[in-house]
C-alpha cells in the first residue's frame, strides 16, 4: 500500500512539473520568431496544457477498468491476493504514466 501511495504522489508532482512546463512553454515570451518577425506560435502546446487536466482523469479511468480486469482474470485468488495484485497492477501503471510525461513533455 505505502509504495502505491507513493507512486500517486509521485505521479501527481510530475503531473505539476508538466503543467508548469506546458504554462512556461505556451507564454508568448517564450515562442520564436519567424523570419518575417511574426511570433512563432505552435497551437499544439496550448491545446497539449488546456487538455491535460483531461488527460489525468481519462488515464485514472483507464487504469482502474485495466487493473480491475488484471485482478478478475487471475481467476479466483485466496486471501488478499487480488486486492494485492490491483495495487501492484496501479503502482505500475503510475509508474509507467510518470516516464510517459516525463519522456513525453
Amino acid at each position: 500500500m505505502d509504495k502505491y501511495q507513493q507512486s500517486v504522489l509521485a505521479l501527481r508532482h510530475e503531473e505539476i512539473s508538466a503543467e508548469k512546463r506546458l504554462i512556461q512553454y505556451d507564454t508568448e515570451g517564450e515562442r520564436g520568431h519567424n523570419e518575417d518577425g511574426t511570433i512563432d506560435y505552435e497551437p499544439y502546446i496550448h491545446i497539449a496544457r488546456i487538455t491535460f487536466p483531461e488527460l489525468h482523469r481519462s488515464f485514472i479511468l483507464y487504469r482502474e477498468k485495466q487493473c480491475k480486469y488484471a485482478s478478475q482474470s487471475n481467476g479466483a485468488l485466496p486471501g488478499y491476493r487480488s486486492s494485492i495484485s490491483s495495487l501492484y497492477c496501479k503502482t505500475d501503471m503510475n509508474l509507467s504514466q510518470i516516464q510517459w510525461i516525463k519522456n513525453t513533455i
